[in-house]
């Protein structure tokens, strides 16, 4: 009996190892797809860079609804750790905030709208594009050219007008969605450059949340 318990214990040692094993491999293989996707947002949305990321942005409104109207200079604005204070001015078509670091000068600037949903918090608008941030903690970026949604750190879909489908990035990894096969994260993120500058050329309908 005894070889037979001995025989037990190094198989259930060895498929512990393997399942400790293939856990580490899945963590690693979703840190390096969150990071891909951090990459791809940074090549598509360079007009966002580098102080509004969607999670910055989520932050500031969730502070932003809970504070209400500020006017004047918010100092410290949450969700912008570089700024060091907000100066804010209502405007006919909303209230324009201007991100100023210690010296004054203007680091970013959008309009801030209240949501225009009941599941939408608040909404910036940056040029022709459009950020909407949702009570659920998430956020979605439209662009004439490109969008984007985020739920979340690593919980990216990209979409472009050149792409007939969107770029999933998610806890499965990245893919095309309604497509069987899949793409690595790295190729895409390799060509989101040349995505970006080619979608200039079409146009687009908000479809945000």
């Amino acid at each position: 009996m005894d070889w037979i318990n001995l025989v037990w214990w190094i198989v259930a040692i060895g498929v512990g190892i393997w399942f400790f094993r293939r856990h580490r491999a899945q963590q690693k293989a979703l840190v390096e797809d969150a990071e891909k996707a951090e990459a791809m947002f940074k090549s598509m949305f360079p007009e966002l860079q580098p102080h509004l990321h969607p999670s910055r942005v989520v932050e500031h409104v969730n502070a932003r609804v809970k504070r209400g109207p500020v006017g004047g200079t918010w100092n410290d604005p949450p969700g912008f750790p570089a700024a060091k204070r907000a100066v804010l001015e209502d405007t006919p078509k909303g209230e324009r905030t201007v991100l100023e670091d210690a010296a004054g000068a203007p680091l970013a600037e959008f309009l801030y709208l209240e949501g225009d949903r009941p599941d939408v918090l608040g909404i910036l608008r940056i040029g022709p594009a459009k950020y909407r941030v949702n009570n659920r903690g998430q956020a979605s970026y439209w662009h004439p050219d490109r969008e984007f949604k985020w739920k979340g750190p690593g919980l990216w879909t990209f979409t472009s007008r050149v792409a007939d489908d969107s770029i999933d990035s998610d806890d499965r990894g990245t893919s095309w969605s309604e497509r069987t096969s899949t793409m690595s994260t790295a190729a895409l993120a390799g060509g989101a450059a040349g995505v970006a500058g080619a979608a200039a050329a079409h146009g687009s309908t908000d479809t945000s949340y």
